[in-house]
């Protein structure tokens, strides 16, 4: 029997297979009836195996819901114009797809033509993670505006009076004690300064050298350098890195969450009990994940969750408190682009999060 390909037909050939786009025809039961060869060569798959399965197996997870109602709003007759959702290629990892779409309803076959735009997405993620740094450093820079506006005022008009007050000639035993009080604000003041400028080095070091480092090898290290408080606190340390073993980071920035979140979780501890820290590391979607659990003070997250990782912020009576800690890590973390936040209750103890 000899095939007939009409002109018509030949044109439909010719735009199916020669698009560069991936072209498609599905049916109402959810399978793919007629691929064009694109799609083999995007998903890896063959266009049997296509074919063979409900197109929303390939679907992300996410994705499915607004899937569904996109199909719901084109079998009322509307068009699908540029929707956005994710497929899973036979490697097992997502590209992005914008689709266009018609149902034809005599057949009620859909007609539908996809595009690749996983790398526009990529760009514009990387847009919108740039723009929100940009934004999390000026929000830094307005905290330091207030800094140095407000709590910086204090300890230099201490300065200047105490300073008057030295020129008595006739206080001397006065003038003892002033000069302590000029050192105590001059300390304050120099710390805080401190501070401020690490702060704005880090986030104006472009060249971050990187190591490949084992979250062992720096916890022992700062076990090393707090062993005599973890042994006079009776301190227990836990950790567990199988997961993920190794991470590639600045090192003194790797160092310095360590020995934060550790000292902290011992300057903090609770008087019913001795001090438990867990530590442990893990994957959160492709990315390594740290926790730092302790069964300390807590914190009310209600009323202190917002100020947390803020400069100069102490939230208990503590006398070693500066409130410097939480707020240059959190700034080392987001500096490579990574997130930080905490979970915690008053009187049960702290949990410290970070996503590389």
């Amino acid at each position: 029997m000899i095939n007939v390909i009409t002109s018509d037909k030949l044109d439909y050939y010719k735009f199916f297979h020669m698009t560069q786009d991936l072209a498609c025809i599905a049916n109402e039961d959810g399978y793919f009836e007629d691929l064009n060869p694109n799609w083999e060569k995007k998903l890896g798959y063959t266009i049997e195996e296509l074919k063979a399965t409900p197109f929303y197996e390939f679907i992300h997870p996410s994705d499915i819901r607004k899937t569904k109602m996109e199909i719901e709003k084109l079998s009322l007759g509307h068009l699908s114009i540029s929707f956005e959702n994710r497929y899973r290629k036979k490697e097992g990892d997502y590209i992005w797809l914008e689709w266009s779409c018609t149902l034809e309803p005599e057949s009620g076959h859909w007609y539908a033509i996809a595009r690749d735009i996983t790398f526009v997405k990529k760009n514009t993620n990387e847009l919108k993670s740039f723009a929100n740094r940009l934004m999390s450093q000026n929000k830094q820079l307005a905290e330091f505006a207030y800094i140095t506006s407000h709590n910086l005022r204090g300890p230099i008009a201490n300065i200047m009076m105490l300073t008057d007050l030295l020129e008595r000639e006739e206080f001397e035993n006065e003038q003892v004690k002033c000069m302590e009080k000029i050192k105590s604000s001059a300390h304050v003041l120099n710390n805080t300064l401190n501070q401020v400028i690490e702060a704005v080095k880090i986030n104006n070091d472009t060249e971050i050298n990187k190591e490949t480092l084992t979250f062992e090898e720096v916890l022992g290290k700062t076990l090393r350098i707090l062993n005599s408080d973890i042994k006079k606190k009776k301190a227990e340390i836990i950790y567990d890195f199988k997961n993920a073993p190794k991470i590639s980071y600045p090192p003194i920035y790797l160092e310095n969450i360590f020995l934060n979140f550790l000292s902290n979780a011992l300057k903090y501890k609770s008087p019913y009990r001795d001090p438990v820290i867990k530590i442990n590391s893990d994957h959160l979607n492709r990315k390594i994940h740290l926790s730092v659990n302790d069964n300390g003070l807590g914190i009310n997250m209600k009323k202190h969750g917002g100020k947390l990782f803020g400069l100069g912020k102490t939230f208990h009576r503590n006398s070693e408190a500066k409130g410097h800690g939480l707020f240059i890590t959190r700034t080392q973390v987001e500096a490579i682009g990574g997130r930080i936040w905490a979970e915690s209750k008053e009187g049960v103890g702290t949990t410290f999060n970070i996503v590389f």
